[in-house]
């Protein structure tokens, strides 16, 4: 039995796949059939929605959110505070059948997703990009290419399209729209 099954801070609905080595930060929870491959660590107040897989040797910071039926790939590095809409897919390699698909990985092939950075519905992000602090990728976006902090990006392939900083919100009840701390103050 692994140690996570004893404790009382975490909400793991099941039915869900964990592999070994997975560390848990407190509170974190689960949405149903959720797999975790082995070698993850998953920080404090961490909430990953049904039908998400996480692949091995990722990490996730504190205070993200995965919604369903997300995909990451393996040594994919997630921040602090990100939020990933559904069905955001996380690719690793550029040719998969390749016999050195592993060490594309390792060399360039691994997705680094900094603090702050929201990812919108349906989005995929492709091998080796950096999206960078406060970064905002529209939903449905391609993102083939690294992403400036406080960028905002969108389309297939996704451009720039201006600054997170000067997004409003249009229901109106806040002045701009972003960076923002969690409470959305």
């Amino acid at each position: 039995m692994d140690e996570w099954q004893e404790r009382k801070d975490l909400t793991i609905r099941q039915p869900c796949a964990i592999y070994t080595n997975v560390q848990f930060g407190i509170g974190v929870s689960t949405g149903h059939f959720v797999l975790i491959r082995e070698n993850v660590e998953i920080g404090d107040d961490v909430s990953i929605g049904s039908y998400t897989e996480i692949g091995p040797y990722v990490k996730i910071g504190a205070g993200t959110r995965i919604h369903s039926q997300c995909f990451v790939s393996e040594y994919t590095e997630i921040g602090k505070n990100v939020w990933l809409g559904p069905g955001v897919k996380i690719a690793n390699v550029w040719h998969p059948l390749c016999p050195k698909a592993k060490q594309c990985i390792w060399r360039d092939g691994a997705i680094r997703i900094e603090d702050g950075v929201i990812i919108g519905m349906g989005a995929i992000i492709g091998p080796g990009v950096v999206i960078g602090k406060d970064a905002f990728v529209g939903m449905g976006s391609l993102v083939l290419d690294s992403v400036e902090s406080g960028a905002v990006v969108y389309g297939n392939p996704a451009r720039v399209k201006g600054r997170r900083c000067d997004l409003e919100c249009k229901t109106g009840l806040l002045g701009s729209w972003g960076p923002y701390d969690v409470e959305g103050k």
